[in-house]
């Protein structure tokens, strides 16, 4: 593993999950510990969900290199967690099914399920160690040059009818913004500029689409971006919530 520094991992789906008992899983996947890991954006709750959602994560010669992805449901209620080591197979890449389980050292996780008489079901992961750090450390490099990240957000397709409108949250390290609301339709432009300052290159920006009045209210969907995996200072692009669709054009000045 000396060869390599990075590890990309895609959780692609589960299999035989406990009956849903909240609308939405999604999913952490880290290296070390959990504070550390990357949130994986919100599915609906079904018992084979499908994510297909890729991160990369560093290797450190010093730290724990199993690989841990833990399913939660919302309201943060634990579902269960997976973990695999790839450096015990012998290719550099692979595909593998894993077991959910409870937490290390968290009896609590086989009391709640088994008191119910549930498994925790299946997790099928795919990896492939990378040597990347050059072109990583120069796009780390890049951002952590400007004070702030535009996030441009224009408009909305396909969104479910809400009678009070949408609007849009952004968080980006330690800073936050939001958009004006939306009027009530299922296409909704925004076309707001929202500053965030740069505390981290290594953060990434969460949109979160929020139904007005928002309070006791849950979110429309989410989806998560990496600034520093963009070649380009700006971009444009349309980003998959969980339902519908919210564009953003970065600009990074």
């Amino acid at each position: 593993l000396e060869q390599f520094n990075c590890i990309q991992v895609t959780v692609i789906e589960a299999q035989a999950l406990p009956a849903p008992l909240h609308p939405q899983y999604h999913a952490v996947v880290w290296l070390g510990t959990e504070a550390e890991g990357h949130r994986i954006a919100s599915v609906a709750a079904d018992p084979d969900p499908v994510w297909q959602e890729t991160v990369v994560l560093e290797l450190d010669s010093d730290a724990d290199a199993q690989v841990r992805v833990a399913v939660w449901a919302d309201q943060e209620q634990f579902v269960g967690q997976a973990t695999f080591d790839p450096a015990a197979f012998s290719a550099d890449k692979g595909e593998c099914w894993s077991q959910l389980g409870p937490r290390e050292g968290n009896a609590s996780d086989w009391s709640l399920w088994h008191q119910h008489d549930r498994t925790f079901g299946q997790l099928k992961l795919r990896w492939r160690y990378l040597n990347d750090r050059t072109e990583r450390e120069a796009r780390l490099e890049k951002v952590a040059n400007y004070a702030a990240l535009r996030v441009c957000v224009l408009e909305g397709r396909d969104l479910i009818a809400e009678p009070g409108g949408y609007y849009v949250q952004a968080f980006y390290g330690t800073g936050s913004a939001e958009t004006c609301v939306a009027d009530d339709c299922t296409d909704p432009v925004w076309d707001a500029a929202l500053d965030l300052p740069v505390s981290s290159p290594t953060d990434r920006l969460q949109l979160v689409v929020q139904p007005h009045p928002s309070p006791g209210s849950k979110s429309l969907g989410e989806a998560f971006l990496d600034p520093a995996a963009e070649s380009a200072a700006e971009g444009e692009a349309w980003v998959d919530l969980s339902h519908g669709q919210p564009p953003t054009v970065l600009r990074q000045g």
